[in-house]
């Protein structure tokens, strides 16, 4: 969220949240708020309809491969 502080640990391949409002916290109160936000949390409502974003992932290439669209187009699975 917001202000939360997040620690990136690259050697590790980690993200960390050290703290909350700007400020610093233990684990254990990081791992509790974390927990309460799950709670709370409900996935976001999507405007596209899912047929498209299927369309999107099978013309797409990945960013490494340039992000660039196929021009053929193969029906889902």
């Amino acid at each position: 969220e917001e202000d939360d502080l997040i620690e990136i640990d690259i050697p590790r391949r980690a993200l960390n949240v050290v703290g909350v409002d700007g400020k610093e916290v233990g684990v254990e109160r990081a791992t509790g708020i974390l927990k309460q936000r799950l709670q709370k949390w409900k996935p976001m409502e999507w405007d596209v309809p899912p047929g498209i974003l299927s369309v999107y992932s099978e013309l797409a290439t990945s960013a490494a491969d340039g992000g660039y669209f196929r021009r053929t187009f193969a029906p889902p699975r």
